[in-house]
């Protein structure tokens, strides 16, 4: 029943937010219904790479797990998620639990002279992170959790990019350990 509403109702209404064609919006919709199919067929290392436009803005991004990476576009984009962090040209925003970077590329959009650091601590998202945002040099990847220690700690990393975190939870999650920082000490490290 999901994928039919996506299908149906989700896809229509992000491909006419993310384009600026009646053509561009039906080359979206179709690659976005061969990415849902193929989805575990890889169109090279850095996935299946859709170019958008919003109010006005080329991007870029690439997405790899289906729906899940849908759900994050819908999230930002259709569901306005952020449209409350109406600020007046901040200079540095932090993305903290960065995913695969959309939110730091719409604040990109929003906010472009500002300095975004995205900070991710799964080691497969921080590397899709770093694939999204190559071509902004406004976005700093940095891989790592921000706690309040300094050093070290025990992270949960599932097969779905939305599923990790710090709690261990049910299903099949991988444990790793990541690099820690509290929020002083990534200041001082970047002189900020």
């Amino acid at each position: 029943m999901y994928y039919i509403i996506l299908i149906l109702n989700i896809l229509p209404r992000l491909v006419v937010t993310l384009s600026d064609s009646v053509s561009h919006a039906i080359g979206l919709y179709v690659r976005f219904l061969c990415f849902l199919i193929t989805k575990k067929l890889r169109r090279n290392n850095f996935g299946w790479k859709f170019i958008f436009l919003f109010e006005g803005k080329k991007f870029e991004i690439c997405l790899f797990e289906g729906s899940p990476d849908i759900a994050a576009l819908k999230e930002i984009f259709l569901d306005k998620e952020y449209e409350w962090a109406r600020i007046k040209d901040p200079k540095i925003i932090l993305d903290l639990g960065a995913h695969t970077g959309n939110t730091a590329l719409y604040f990109h959009l929003k906010y472009p002279k500002a300095t975004i650091y995205a900070i991710e601590a799964s080691p497969k998202n921080y590397e899709r992170l770093t694939a999204n945002v190559r071509h902004v040099p406004e976005i700093k990847p940095v891989y790592g959790a921000v706690s309040d220690i300094d050093g070290v700690m025990t992270f949960f990393e599932s097969e779905s990019s939305l599923g990790s975190s710090i709690y261990q939870r049910e299903g099949t999650s991988i444990e790793i350990d990541v690099p820690s920082f509290t929020l002083e000490t990534f200041f001082n490290k970047n002189n900020l």
